[in-house]
C-alpha cells in the first residue's frame, strides 16, 4: 500500500467565465471545489488506476487520516474561460510545535502499513526546510521506498536524505547538481 504526505494541502477553486478579461467583473458560470495539494493529486491518480493508497498531512477539518491543525487550509483559485486561465496561490497556514509534534507521532505510527511513501509539494509556514529529509528518515528507518516531489530547499534537503526516487523538473534537477545538468535524454532514463 502507498501513503501519500501532504504538508500543505489546499481548497482548489475552479471559477468558470465567459471570457476572462483584465480589470474588469465577471459572472460566474459554474464553481468548482476539491481537496488539492500535490500528493493529494497523487492519490487521486493511483486510486483511478486501481493502487491502494491513503494520504495523509495538516490540516483543519481534512479527512480522518490528516492530523487537524488550527489554521484554515490555503486556497488555490483558478479563474478560466476554457481558452486561457489564471491561479492564485495562497500562502500555507502556520503549523506550530505541537501540531508538528502530533502529526510526526502519527506518521511514525502509520508506516508499518505501507510500502512506499510519497512526499509532494510545498510546506507550510513553521516547518523548516529539512522537514522532508526528516520524515524520509522515519520511513527508510521502517522499511519503507520514499518518493520526493518537491522544490527549493526542501528537495535539496531532502535529496540529502536519500530518497529512492525524485521527481525534479530540469531547474531544480540544475539547482542539485554540482556541475551543469545531465543531458536530456540521460533525465529521460533516470540516469544522473
Amino acid at each position: 500500500m502507498i501513503l501519500t504526505v501532504t504538508l500543505n494541502p489546499a481548497i482548489d477553486v475552479t471559477y468558470h467565465v465567459d471570457a476572462l478579461v483584465p480589470g474588469a467583473t465577471h459572472r460566474v458560470s459554474r464553481v468548482d471545489e476539491r481537496l488539492g495539494g500535490k500528493g493529494v493529486n497523487v492519490a487521486g491518480v493511483l486510486t483511478q488506476l486501481g493502487v491502494p493508497v491513503l494520504t495523509t498531512g495538516l490540516m483543519h477539518d481534512g479527512p480522518p487520516s490528516f492530523t487537524p491543525i488550527a489554521a484554515s487550509p490555503r486556497r488555490t483559485v483558478v479563474v478560466t474561460d476554457g481558452r486561457d486561465a489564471t491561479g492564485f496561490w495562497e500562502p500555507g497556514p502556520a503549523v506550530t510545535p505541537e501540531e508538528w509534534a502530533f502529526f510526526t507521532a502519527q506518521f511514525a505510527n502509520m508506516l508499518p502499513d505501507f510500502k512506499v511513501v510519497v512526499f509532494s509539494g510545498s510546506l507550510p509556514a513553521g516547518l523548516p526546510d529539512h522537514t522532508y529529509a526528516s520524515l524520509i528518515g522515519l520511513a527508510r528507518f521502517a522499511g519503507c521506498k520514499t518518493i520526493l516531489d518537491t522544490s527549493g530547499p526542501p528537495l535539496t534537503h531532502g535529496f540529502a536524505a536519500a530518497p529512492d526516487i525524485i521527481k525534479p523538473n530540469t531547474s531544480e534537477l540544475a539547482a542539485l547538481l554540482p556541475a551543469s545538468p545531465p543531458a536530456s535524454h540521460q533525465v529521460d532514463l533516470g540516469v544522473v
